[in-house]
């Protein structure tokens, strides 16, 4: 008995460490590309871009941490620290109001598919869910064109425009927000809807 429940102690351990054995060999695929971005940046351009590379650098310089930094509190070269704070504040701008309008439009959409009632209700919201099927290098010239035609290249209000038709055109937003509202209880509408509430407020709120 004693013997058995060695084996059996022996069996558990060897099969979790062979468990973590994996797990960190999968994980390591996931962190090897942030070491490799670490030691790039202690490289110059010609160590970069050897045929051999290597993971740690042959001569570490901090050259590319003056230029960001320097730029940041004005010394260093010039256009290291304000390029990367310009392509911050573009990338939170963009990001905050394409958060912004798809949430909006998706909810206004997701509660229309869920709780009114229209023709063609359903065909459109088929349609949508089709959309997430099409690949989106399909629609890059025709995104292209329209964005010339408007004016809106190499602008925020242009990315920001793509962005909010792919998130809340795409089908994937608006199917979850759908979702969340046929989940809702409908005699809280209706008690709300007796209380003088409207659409819009019992959308909202």
């Amino acid at each position: 008995m004693i013997f058995r429940a060695t084996v059996a102690r022996w069996k558990k351990r060897l099969s979790t460490a062979l468990l973590y054995l994996i797990l960190a060999v999968i994980a390591s695929f996931g962190v090897f590309p942030f070491i490799w971005l670490l030691s790039a940046s202690f490289k110059d351009q010609q160590e970069l871009y050897m045929l051999r590379p290597s993971l740690i650098p042959h001569h570490p310089i901090l050259d590319n941490y003056q230029y960001v930094l320097g730029g940041l509190h004005g010394g260093g070269r010039a256009g290291g620290g304000s390029q990367l704070l310009l392509l911050y504040k573009n990338s939170i701008v963009v990001t905050l109001s394409c958060v912004a309008l798809t949430v909006l439009i998706t909810s206004l959409a997701g509660y229309a598919f869920a709780r009114l009632r229209f023709k063609g209700r359903d065909l459109v919201f088929s349609a949508f869910i089709v959309m997430m099927f099409l690949p989106s290098a399909g629609t890059l010239m025709a995104q292209y064109e329209l964005m010339r035609n408007l004016h809106l290249r190499n602008s925020l209000l242009g990315l920001i425009l793509l962005y909010t038709a792919g998130g809340a055109g795409g089908g994937i937003p608006l199917f979850l927000m759908r979702q969340v509202f046929l989940g809702i209880p409908t005699e809280l509408e209706d008690a709300a809807k007796i209380d003088g509430a409207s659409d819009l407020r019992i959308c909202f709120q």
